[in-house]
C-alpha cells in the first residue's frame, strides 16, 4: 500500500512539472466526478416472466458489467496525467459507493456548489443505462432515458435525463464549462445482423410511473455544454476487452482514451472525437457514438490559449514525465498505451544534465492508458546519476503494439454431419409449421432470436438479450414454444456449429502456421464468428461479424460477413476447412491494416481528398456510384503553411471490402518518382492543394461497399511500393530493407515471430472512408 500512495503521489508531483498542466492563474479549476458502476447485485435478480400480451417487458432481469469501473479510473488517471486535473479535485465512485442519493449529492458538491465563472467542470458516467415510463412526457413514447445506480435493484429510482438536465442546467448558470461523457445505452436494441456476444449496458425499463412534466427552455448542450455519448438511440453500448491490460473497458470509452491520450489537451473535441469514431470501426462493437455541442471545435476542457500555444507538444507528441525510479533503476513514466507507448518503444531526455549526452529510455513494460515502465538504454549520465521525478523525455523510436490479428470462435458439437443435418431439418419444418419465419442469412435479414450450440448445450436468445437453455438435445416443439413473442412472428436464424473434424481442420490459433490469429473461447470479444446455416437440404458455412448487416452503421472495410461456403459431397471437412483458414486470413489482414495507426504526435500538414470530374472535392458521406471516376489531391490548411513543412514521400492505396489493396499513388511500376511533396521550390509558400498524378486517377468498380482509402507518408522512401499493392495472404516472407518497410510488408502476416524493431516517428498514416454504390437497377 505504501508503495502505491508514493506512486500517486509521485505520479501528481510530476503532472505538475509538465509543460501541459496548468499553473495557477491560468484558467478557472477544474473539477471531475467519475462515475463507474459494475456491481448491480445480479446474482441475486430474478428470472423475467414473459409479460402479458400487448404489455412492454419491465424490468427484472440484471446483468453486472465488468469494465466500467477500469473506464472511470483510467479516465481519472489520464485526466490527472495530461488534462490538467489536480487529484484532489477528481472525485469517483464506483459500485457501491455509487448509489442514487450519493450519486446526485456528489454532482451537488463536487460540481455545482464550488462552480465559478470559467471553471471546468466534467461529468462522466460507465455503466447501465435504461428508460422509465413518464406519462407526463412529451415525447411519443412516454419514456424518459435513464442512468443507472447501484442501489437500483433494491427500489432506488434510476437518475433520469431530466434529472441530470436540471442539475446540468445549475451549472451552467453559474457561467461555468461543462463536458459531459456518458458510455451507456438507453433505447438501443439488439442491431443489425447476429447478435453481438459483447456486454450490453442495458437493462429492460422500468415501468414505473414518474408523472414529471417535462422541462421547458433549451437542453444543455445548446447552451453551451459538450456532451459524448457512446451510441445512437437505436444502438446497443458494448464492453470490449483492452489487448494491452488485459482488462475490460466499455467500447467508446477504449476508443476515447486512446483519441484523448493520442490527440492531447490542445487538440479540439471534434479531432478527438473523429479519432475515437474510427477507432471503433475496427472494433468488433458495431456502435457509433455522438458528439453534440457548439464547442465541438475547442478543446474538450479550455480554449487553446490556456495551454500556452504548442507548449509541452514535441516532434512525436507530448513530453512523457518519470515519476518514479526504484532501487532497481526501474524508471516509471506518466505515459502508456494512451499516449502511444509500445514495448519497446525508445524516448530521449529533453533537457540533460550540462556537458552530458541525453539519456535513452526503453519501454519495457506498459501498464495502462497512462503508466509505462522503461529502463535505461544509455549512455549514462556524468557520475551515473538516475532520472528523477518531473525529468521530461519526448519520444524518437516508435513501436507498433503487438495485438492478435484477428479473433474467432468457432463453436463445435461433437455430432455427425448427418445428425446435425437432420436436426436442423426438424426445427426448420416445426417452425414453419407454427407459423414463425426461417432465416437463413443473419446478415441479410436481423432475426428476433438466434439458437446456437455453446457449452454443449443449445441457447435460444433473444433480441433483449436474454438466453434460455433449452440443453444438449431439445425436442423441435420445446424450442417454438420458447419462442417468446406472442404478438408477431418470430424470425429465428439457427446457428449450426462446426463438427470437430471441421474445426480441426481450421487451422488458426496457437500451435498453427497462422498463430497471428486467435481463436475465443465463446463469443465474447471474438472479431468473427464461424457461422453455419441449413441451406436447402446443404450446410454451409461462413465468418459473420456480430451485430453487423447491410447498411449497418458505423461503416467499416471489414465486411459483414464472407461468402456462404457449402460443404463438398466428398473430402468435405478438409476442403471447407482449407476455404474457411484462407477466408480467415483475408479478414485479418483486412484489420492489420485498419487498425496500424502512426507514431504519436506526428502529422503532416497535407490530408487526403478526392475529386470528382468537375474538379470538386468530394465529401467522405457523398457515396461513389458505379462508373464514376475520382482524381486525388492532397490540401493543407493555410494555418499550417505558414511555418517550415518538411517534404516526404506520399503514398495513396485503398483497400475494399474484400481485402485487395490498390497503390493508386504513385503507380506501382514507378517506384518513389515524382511523390516527394510539397516539390522543392526557392521562396514562397508551399501549395495549399497538390493534384497527385494524372487526373481522373481511378474509376469506381466492384467490388461495391465500403472502402478505405490510405495517405501514407514518410521521410523516408519505401524502396518497393508493392508492398502496398495487395500481393494476397502470405507468411511473414523475407525481411523488408527498411524499418519502415518491413512493417508495411507485416501487415495482415499469419505468424507472430519477433516484432519490427523501433522505427523512426518521421511517418503517419491518415485513412478515409468512403461508400461505393452499385448501379441502379435498369441502367
Amino acid at each position: 500500500m505504501a508503495q502505491v500512495i508514493s506512486r500517486r503521489l509521485a505520479f501528481a508531483i510530476a503532472c505538475l512539472l509538465l509543460p501541459g498542466c496548468l499553473t495557477a492563474g491560468e484558467t478557472g479549476t477544474r473539477r471531475a466526478l467519475l462515475l463507474g458502476i459494475d456491481d448491480y447485485d445480479a446474482v441475486h435478480a430474478p428470472s423475467c416472466p414473459e409479460p402479458p400480451p400487448g404489455e412492454e417487458r419491465c424490468r427484472c432481469e440484471w446483468r453486472d458489467l465488468v469494465g466500467s469501473v477500469n473506464d472511470a479510473n483510467a479516465m481519472r488517471d489520464l485526466l490527472t496525467a495530461q488534462y490538467g486535473f489536480r487529484p484532489e479535485n477528481v472525485k469517483v465512485l464506483t459500485d457501491r459507493e455509487a448509489t442514487r442519493d450519493k450519486i446526485l449529492a456528489a454532482i451537488r458538491s463536487q460540481l455545482i456548489v464550488p462552480a465559478r465563472p470559467g471553471d471546468e467542470l466534467f461529468f462522466f458516467y460507465a455503466g447501465h443505462g435504461s428508460q422509465i415510463y413518464n406519462s407526463l412526457s412529451d415525447e411519443p413514447d412516454k419514456l424518459d432515458e435513464t442512468i443507472v445506480p447501484a442501489d437500483a435493484r433494491h427500489g432506488a429510482a434510476d437518475i433520469r435525463d431530466k434529472e441530470l438536465r436540471r442539475l446540468f442546467d445549475e451549472i451552467l448558470d453559474r457561467k461555468a464549462r461543462l463536458t459531459v461523457i456518458l458510455d451507456s445505452c438507453h433505447s438501443g436494441s439488439a442491431g443489425r445482423g447476429y447478435p453481438s456476444g459483447g456486454r450490453a449496458r442495458r437493462l429492460p425499463q422500468d415501468c414505473r410511473d414518474v408523472a414529471d412534466r417535462p422541462t421547458t427552455g433549451p437542453p444543455p448542450e445548446q447552451r453551451g455544454a459538450l456532451i459524448l455519448s457512446a451510441s445512437q438511440d437505436d444502438q446497443l453500448a458494448l464492453e470490449s476487452w483492452d489487448e494491452t491490460t488485459k482488462a475490460h473497458h466499455g467500447a467508446f470509452t477504449l476508443a476515447l482514451l486512446e483519441a484523448m491520450g493520442r490527440e492531447g489537451p490542445q487538440a479540439p473535441a471534434d479531432e478527438i472525437f473523429l479519432r475515437a469514431k474510427a477507432r471503433m470501426q475496427t472494433m468488433s462493437s458495431p456502435q457509433e457514438p455522438v458528439l453534440a455541442g457548439a464547442r465541438q471545435s475547442e478543446p474538450l476542457f479550455g480554449s487553446r490559449a490556456r495551454y500556452g500555444g504548442e507548449t509541452g507538444r514535441t516532434r512525436g507528441g507530448s513530453a512523457v514525465a518519470v515519476t518514479q525510479v526504484d532501487s532497481a533503476g526501474n524508471v516509471y513514466l506518466q505515459g502508456g498505451w494512451a499516449s502511444g507507448l509500445g514495448e519497446g518503444s525508445e524516448l530521449e531526455e529533453l533537457a540533460p544534465a550540462k556537458n552530458s549526452s541525453p539519456l535513452r529510455l526503453q519501454v519495457t513494460a506498459v501498464q495502462g492508458p497512462v503508466h509505462s515502465e522503461a529502463r535505461i538504454l544509455g549512455p549514462a549520465r556524468v557520475g551515473g546519476a538516475l532520472p528523477k521525478t518531473g525529468d521530461l523525455f519526448r519520444l524518437v523510436r516508435w513501436t507498433v503494439a503487438s495485438k492478435r490479428a484477428l479473433r474467432v470462435w468457432i463453436p463445435e458439437t461433437r455430432e455427425r454431419w448427418e445428425a446435425l443435418r437432420g436436426r436442423a431439418v426438424a426445427f426448420r419444418d416445426a417452425v414453419r409449421t407454427a407459423g414463425q419465419v426461417w432465416v437463413t442469412d443473419p446478415v441479410a435479414e436481423t432475426p428476433t432470436h438466434v439458437l446456437s450450440w455453446e457449452h454443449e448445450s443449445w441457447k435460444l436468445l433473444d433480441s433483449a438479450g436474454r438466453t434460455i437453455d433449452l440443453g444438449a438435445a431439445p425436442a423441435p416443439a420445446t424450442l417454438v414454444n420458447s419462442l417468446a413473442s406472442k404478438r408477431r412472428p418470430a424470425r429465428l436464424f439457427v446457428h449450426l456449429p462446426a463438427t470437430q473434424d471441421l474445426a480441426k481442420d481450421i487451422h488458426l490459433g496457437r500451435g498453427t502456421d497462422n498463430d497471428a490469429l486467435e481463436k475465443s473461447a465463446g463469443p465474447e470479444g471474438a472479431d468473427y464468428y464461424l457461422v453455419g446455416r441449413l441451406n436447402g437440404q446443404t450446410p454451409e458455412f461462413a465468418w459473420v461479424r456480430p451485430a453487423a448487416g447491410i447498411g449497418s452503421s458505423p461503416p467499416t472495410s471489414l465486411p459483414a460477413r464472407t461468402d456462404w461456403l457449402p460443404l463438398p459431397p466428398t473430402d468435405g471437412a478438409a476442403a471447407l476447412g482449407g476455404a474457411l483458414e484462407d477466408t480467415a486470413l483475408r479478414l485479418a489482414k483486412i484489420r492489420a491494416w485498419l487498425t496500424l495507426d502512426s507514431p504519436p504526435g506526428e502529422e503532416f500538414p497535407y490530408h487526403l481528398a478526392l475529386l470528382d470530374s468537375a474538379q470538386r472535392k468530394v465529401a467522405p458521406a457523398r457515396p461513389l456510384p458505379a462508373g464514376a471516376t475520382y482524381g486525388l489531391t492532397l490540401e493543407a490548411p493555410p494555418k499550417q503553411l505558414g511555418r517550415p513543412v518538411t517534404s516526404r514521400y506520399v503514398y495513396v492505396f485503398a483497400i475494399n471490402s474484400t481485402g485487395a489493396s490498390i497503390l493508386l499513388f504513385p503507380p506501382a511500376s514507378r517506384g518513389s518518382v515524382e511523390n516527394r511533396i510539397p516539390p522543392s521550390s526557392e521562396g514562397g509558400h508551399p501549395p495549399a492543394e497538390i493534384l497527385l498524378g494524372s487526373q481522373p486517377s481511378f474509376r469506381i468498380a466492384e467490388p461495391f461497399g465500403t472502402d478505405t482509402y490510405f495517405l501514407l507518408t514518410t521521410e523516408e522512401a519505401v524502396p518497393d511500393p508493392w508492398v502496398l499493392q495487395y500481393p494476397g495472404v502470405r507468411s511473414r516472407g523475407p525481411r523488408g530493407k527498411t524499418p519502415l518497410e518491413e512493417l508495411l510488408s507485416q501487415r495482415g502476416s499469419t505468424r507472430r515471430g519477433s516484432p519490427p524493431p523501433p522505427l523512426p516517428v518521421t511517418w503517419s498514416l491518415e485513412k478515409l472512408l468512403f461508400e461505393s454504390t452499385p448501379p441502379r437497377s435498369g441502367t
